[in-house]
């Protein structure tokens, strides 16, 4: 009996589109992924594949660009972060539509970081594209997700840059982990100074 694969993005930024070619090398070799856990670029690009719309996403990789990506950044100013979110939400949102966590194709869990605690948050159900918004938060770009009241969530590479752990929890025997930062340094962003701004 195979062992049971579990797949863990992790961040990355722009290099992070670097997943999409995974997900397809996995299909082309015929590897079930039969969990999937996701942070950052990892929790956004693993949420549009576990919907099943791996060929949109391989066709907004290629033709990616500055240009493209200009009109997503809502600045905000003064706040805790240069770019307000809800455009890249609804961006998101084009490609997740109303889609809930427990409703994906294959068992999936999206990862952030509460902003105050410093904990991870794992989401395992309730709107993937809130979950993704919260996930890909990079603390000082991006104004804080609000999940609740005083509940306020950032990108979830700061604690679980490749979320292996997630993956196992869920239940993977064998796990698959994709790294596409080069190092934990590049969300080291003054969090002390960033929760006094929040506060």
């Amino acid at each position: 009996m195979s062992k049971t694969v579990g797949l863990a993005l992790g961040g990355g930024g722009a290099r992070g589109w670097a997943h999409v070619g995974v997900l397809r090398a996995l299909e082309e070799a015929d590897i079930q992924i039969d969990y999937l856990a996701g942070t950052s670029i990892g929790a956004l690009v693993g949420a549009v594949y576990v919907t099943g719309a791996l060929k949109q996403l391989e066709a907004l990789a290629e033709d990616i660009s500055l240009q493209a990506l200009l009109p997503l950044l809502d600045i905000s100013f003064p706040s805790p972060g240069l770019v307000n979110g809800d455009r890249i939400r609804e961006f998101i949102a084009d490609y997740l539509s109303d889609r809930q966590i427990e409703e994906a194709d294959i068992p999936f869990r999206c990862v952030s970081t509460n902003f105050l605690l410093k904990q991870e948050v794992v989401f395992k159900t309730g709107s993937m594209v809130d979950a993704v918004r919260a996930s890909i938060s990079i603390p000082g770009v991006f104004v804080p997700f609000q999940h609740r009241e005083n509940v306020y969530l950032v990108d979830g590479g700061v604690v679980n840059p490749v979320p292996v752990s997630v993956v196992r929890e869920m239940g993977a025997e064998a796990v698959i982990a994709i790294n596409a930062i080069s190092t934990r340094s590049e969300l080291n962003v003054g969090w002390d100074e960033l929760v006094e701004v929040r506060r």
